[in-house]
């Protein structure tokens, strides 16, 4: 069952109106806690919204950027996301 979200004072008024965001946030710190809570768990994650469609290349790219993580400390992630990868911009061909 979802748990009530009780707001603090201060909370920005857009959470009030739209709860939404502040379950959704919810959920993302359980399954991001659930997969980095235990670091040797898994060599590396790919995080995936259920309509997102892939390009053909996209595990290729994972592949070819992962050791770049290993080798400079300051890299946080590796994303392939972006605004413009529509049709009407991009193609694989």
């Amino acid at each position: 069952p979802r748990k009530t979200i009780r707001f603090p004072r201060g909370t920005p008024s857009f959470l009030e109106k739209a709860p939404g965001y502040a379950y959704l946030a919810v959920h993302y710190g359980w399954a991001l806690g659930t997969l980095f809570d235990d670091a040797a768990r898994y060599e590396g994650v790919i995080i995936l919204e259920e309509d997102i469609e892939i390009a053909p290349d996209f595990f290729d790219y994972f592949t070819a950027t992962a050791p770049l993580l290993y080798q400079d400390p300051t890299l946080l992630c590796v994303s392939a996301f972006h605004d413009n990868g529509q049709a009407r911009y991009a193609s694989d061909e």
